[in-house]
């Protein structure tokens, strides 16, 4: 019997990764640091959990979980997937140590880790956004995003956003406050709302990449924010992109590329890749596909099924989309994954979320 470890178990997409593996003869394991909703304590899809008593940003939490990996009767190196940003900062910080006993299938993870590194890569193509570092001479209007995110996400919590539009030069004393290198700056793109796009795709060591197409058609609190609502669309030009990228930059593994429809040019540019998994991830598994267990299967050297090549037609809410517009919940991550034996138990687990989302449906919207 294979393993899956999950780096972290403390999000909807970590659930969601777990699940995918639920009826099948892999054993999930994952790790949650200090702090970590207590409501997961009822995950049925793992097979073990480490709750440490430490925070990820504290070192103490690294010895933890070597000395919970130690205890583990692995025979090989585990597969991992990587489910939020902390958790790739955290590989990223601590690879050496980690890598004793995980493995993740992209060799050079930093370099999709860090956009100065990425978006240089790719640069001079007619899909590469015009970008600058902190030293270069900018065109303004410009935006400004981190180029890497951290443990405390410092960007978002500083500025109150996932990126800042710069109108002028005077602008650039609102990042007093960072290093040069924790900043990139791009040319302003402009987008129609519902035109932004996801590349999701599967490339393995061979070099055959599996790949679908999602539109983010509702995004909070703008075109800027997190996407709400997304479906499975055919679109080869992307899928053309995508696969030319993934490919150039010798991609393994699962990874996410996001486009927008430049309104100036009518042509797709790149604005952001994630080495890792993301939160809509789940509408792959809505429609019958699952990417993640044709990876574990290719990583393990055993037999793998083909994908379906386009999805049934179901589309992706998040929770607070859902209560905002009226929709049920009839398809939570955070519900379906949980178990237990008394009827009460999952009563009140189910309105405990509700009340939440309802909370922060209030709050946010």
């Amino acid at each position: 019997m294979k393993s899956i470890f999950v780096l972290f178990g403390i999000n909807s997409i970590a659930y969601n990764v777990a699940s995918a593996f639920q009826d099948s003869n892999y054993l999930v394991y994952t790790a949650m640091p200090k702090g970590a909703n207590r409501m997961f304590n009822y995950s049925k899809y793992f097979k073990k959990v480490k709750r440490s008593r430490f925070r990820w940003d504290d070192e103490r939490f690294l010895e933890d979980l070597i000395h919970f990996l130690e205890q583990q009767d692995f025979t090989q190196k585990i597969l991992t997937f990587l489910t939020n940003d902390q958790a790739l900062h955290f590989w990223m910080q601590n690879e050496k140590k980690l890598s004793k006993y995980l493995s993740i299938q992209n060799k050079d993870i930093g370099l999709f880790y860090n956009k100065h590194r990425f978006f240089n890569a790719i640069k001079g193509q007619s899909f590469s956004p015009k970008t600058w570092a902190s030293g270069d001479t900018k065109t303004f209007p410009c935006i400004v995003k981190p180029a890497y995110k951290d443990f405390k996400n410092k960007f978002y919590k500083n500025l109150g956003a996932k990126i800042k539009i710069l109108n002028k030069e005077a602008d650039l004393n609102l990042l007093k406050d960072f290093h040069f290198d924790e900043l990139i700056f791009q040319e302003v793109i402009d987008f129609d709302p519902g035109k932004e796009f996801s590349y999701w795709a599967y490339r393995n060591p061979q070099g055959e990449i599996d790949s679908f197409v999602a539109q983010h058609l509702n995004k909070y609190p703008n075109k800027t924010g997190r996407v709400s609502h997304t479906k499975l669309i055919d679109n080869t030009s992307i899928k053309r992109i995508g696969e030319s990228i993934m490919s150039q930059l010798n991609y393994i593994g699962i990874g996410d590329i996001q486009f927008v429809l430049d309104k100036k040019t009518n042509s797709y540019k790149v604005i952001e890749m994630n080495p890792r998994l993301w939160c809509s991830h789940e509408l792959l598994l809505m429609n019958g596909i699952n990417l993640l267990k044709k990876c574990a299967a290719d990583y393990y050297k055993l037999e793998t099924t083909l994908l379906p090549t386009k999805g049934n037609g179901q589309e992706w809410f998040s929770s607070l989309y859902s209560i905002k517009h009226n929709r049920p919940l009839s398809y939570n991550t955070e519900f379906h994954s949980l178990d237990s034996d008394n009827l009460m138990t999952k009563i009140l687990i189910w309105w405990y979320l509700r009340v939440k989302y309802l909370y922060y449906s209030i709050r946010r919207f």
